[in-house]
């Protein structure tokens, strides 16, 4: 009976039981992440659970709970194999009951200003200067075309002449920028 008493206490205090995790907009990362205090990103839920699993097995499944609201990514989530569960055990993301979360990489633009012909202009200086480029474009929540020649459909070449037959695409070292060259 001692042996057997023994081998479960033992068992309890190396495996770490099934917990739940919120994680809402107005939350803090800084919180235990329970539905009174949850933490704000998944990313803090990942970490929460890491910690958790450098503790100890985890015995029984983990879920977490995403609330309603945005959540603004500015890099993406990445999961490793640490931040698997098992079959014993998995690891659960999803939205709480009746929530519908949504979660964003876009970037808010601002400056727009009125130009001819009912278009709309701004100057992003990332962009001049070649440090950001982006290819969709949201208005009010509807997808807008950007600026672009021709407004549809495709340029299509007419004829080729002799020196652009000669040309041809080539690496440039190891910057990996696709240059032309002439052959």
């Amino acid at each position: 009976m001692k042996t057997i008493l023994t081998t479960v206490l033992l068992f309890a205090a190396t495996a770490t039981f099934a917990a739940d995790f919120y994680v809402a907009p107005g939350g803090n990362d800084t919180n235990p992440g329970t539905a009174e205090k949850p933490l704000a990103t998944l990313r803090g839920a990942r970490n929460a659970i890491r910690t958790m699993k450098a503790a100890g097995p985890v015995a029984q499944g983990i879920t977490v709970y995403v609330a309603d609201g945005t959540y603004t990514f500015t890099e993406p989530l990445t999961l490793e194999p640490q931040d698997s569960g098992t079959a014993q055990a998995p690891i659960t993301y999803q939205a709480a009951a009746g929530a519908h979360p949504l979660f964003s990489g876009g970037r808010a633009i601002s400056g727009w200003q009125p130009a001819d012909k009912g278009i709309w202009k701004t100057h992003l200086a990332e962009v001049a200067a070649g440090r950001w480029y982006f290819e969709q474009l949201f208005v009010n929540g509807q997808r807008a075309t950007r600026a672009r020649t021709p407004n549809k459909f495709f340029f299509f070449m007419q004829n080729l002449s002799e020196r652009s037959q000669r040309l041809g695409f080539t690496w440039r070292g190891e910057s990996r920028h696709m240059g032309l060259r002439s052959t």
